[in-house]
């Protein structure tokens, strides 16, 4: 995460090294993450920042979706 933090420093090169080494050296690269936020904007920050170290996210918008998520065989195949 520090890369990621880095990244909006320096140049658009720079920033674009920065992210794809992120992407590169993440942990959570192939990761599935269900993402259980109520906001648009949160939604939205976290599912980019998400994806762009390699995760796939479902987002659900409360406890009730994000059971109704977890439960569903279709979800289990995003």
């Amino acid at each position: 995460m520090q890369a990621l933090a880095k990244s909006h420093q320096g140049s658009k090169d720079e920033r674009t090294k920065t992210l794809q080494v992120a992407r590169e050296d993440s942990v959570l690269r192939g990761a599935r993450i269900l993402l259980v936020e109520d906001n648009e904007i949160n939604q939205q920050v976290a599912c980019e920042v998400l994806r762009l170290v390699g995760c796939a996210v479902i987002v659900a918008s409360n406890g009730i979706e994000a059971l109704a998520t977890l439960f569903d065989p279709k979800s289990k195949q995003q």
